[in-house]
């Protein structure tokens, strides 16, 4: 049995629940993409499939592991999702409560079918 525990601030939380996850066949197209990829063991590092050939082995030119795997594996929803992100003067990034409420619910979609190809029993499913 796979368990995903997602930590939400109070306003996240209130915002939504899992019944408000994006179904997988509506989420972006980047984030089905990287559904398709899996996800893939990489010596000892875990990590969205499709990884980069200019990520080398792990740990490459990180510290560590995780260093790596963060490297590798990062990417920011805004960049998926057609939202309207502004900045204040000093560069905080600023996106409406619908646009943040949008994104919250392609990232729980995202997130409940990654956990879905996430190891069992320490076996890639």
């Amino acid at each position: 049995m796979t368990v995903l525990n997602i930590r939400f601030n109070d306003l996240a939380a209130a915002a939504l629940d899992q019944t408000d996850a994006i179904p997988p066949d509506r989420l972006a197209p980047g984030l089905r993409e990287m559904i398709a990829d899996g996800v893939v063991l990489t010596g000892e590092v875990l990590t969205l499939g499709g990884i980069p050939g200019w990520a080398g082995r792990p740990p490459g030119r990180q510290a560590d592991l995780t260093g790596w795997e963060c490297f590798v594996s990062s990417f920011h929803l805004e960049d998926h999702l057609p939202i309207d992100v502004g900045s204040l003067p000093e560069g905080e990034p600023v996106i409406s409560e619908a646009d943040q409420a949008l994104m919250l619910r392609h990232g729980l979609g995202f997130a409940l079918e990654i956990a879905k190809a996430a190891p069992v029993g320490g076996v890639l499913a």
